[in-house]
């Protein structure tokens, strides 16, 4: 009953959000190929105030400041024929973050900016062969190449936890689709894929580093270290299907198995900040 819930915060949440975007979009049907030339830049600022406290006597505030500035461009070459379509391109987005956390867990305050960048690559490629009139086989690759760096500086007790660090990653992703036209309203469909996603840092275990220097022994040892990165994550995942239309096209269907596979699954992820990284 909500009505008998006693309030004792001492101040209300609230949460901020400022956005600023632009891009743009050229287009050019070459004689020897459609070019698209695209471009962004986007500033996305946040605030939010935490009240988190439970009961009397405590006094739990989170109070936490984003500012994500990201650049991002990508050339692309398309084009479609009776044999072959094709897209090929580069991608590339740099992203610089700067974020500001003042936590007062009863009295007891972790205080500290935390910041990084990414620079980003990527270039793909997806083409489709026209194989008969009821046969097409489409296959697609794109290669990531990734560097993230980060800079934590946390103060909690009089006690300093800088973590100033890097990492690469890179993978090579790749699609296969088989498709059958059974007639002009059935499609059947075979689809094999692997996908990946790229690993980080999580910018508040700094925090929990300089937790472990107060109080020894508050967890595992080692456990703050692990957590400060998390990797990168790959999938796989195969599935088989069919859809059309029937009734003279006023009933759509599609029926299909599907079966994905992670390895090092990121459980959370929110605004690119914090991930758990659990392997399954």
């Amino acid at each position: 009953s909500f009505g008998s819930s006693d309030y004792y915060a001492e101040f209300n949440s609230e949460s901020e959000t400022e956005l600023t975007d632009t891009s743009l979009h050229f287009k050019w049907d070459a004689p020897w190929s459609h070019v698209d030339l695209l471009a962004s830049w986007q500033d996305f600022e946040t605030f939010n105030l935490d009240n988190r406290t439970p009961f009397p006597g405590f006094n739990n505030r989170f109070e936490i400041q984003l500012d994500w500035e990201t650049t991002t461009a990508e050339l692309r070459f398309s084009d479609s024929g009776d044999t072959l379509d094709y897209i090929v391109g580069y991608y590339y987005a740099d992203r610089e973050l700067d974020g500001f956390f003042d936590i007062d867990l009863s009295g007891v305050n972790l205080l500290g900016p935390a910041g990084g960048a990414a620079d980003i690559n990527a270039v793909f490629a997806n083409l489709t062969w026209h194989l008969s009139d009821q046969w097409d086989l489409t296959t697609g690759a794109r290669y990531d190449k990734n560097e993230i760096w980060t800079l934590s500086e946390f103060a909690f007790l009089g006690v300093d936890a800088i973590v100033d660090d890097d990492v690469e990653f890179d993978h090579g992703s790749w699609s296969i689709k088989l498709r059958h036209y059974l007639n002009a309203d059935t499609t059947a469909y075979l689809a094999l894929d692997n996908a990946y996603k790229q690993g980080g840092f999580n910018n508040l275990v700094p925090g929990f580093l300089a937790l472990e220097e107060v109080i020894p022994g508050i967890a595992p040892e080692g456990v703050a270290e692990e957590m400060l990165m998390f990797d990168e994550e790959t999938s796989t995942a195969i599935e088989i299907g069919i859809k059309g239309n029937a009734l003279d096209g006023s009933l759509g269907y599609s029926f299909a198995v599907f079966y994905q596979e992670f390895e090092d699954h990121q459980i959370t992820q929110p605004g690119g900040v914090v991930a758990l990284d659990t392997p399954l």
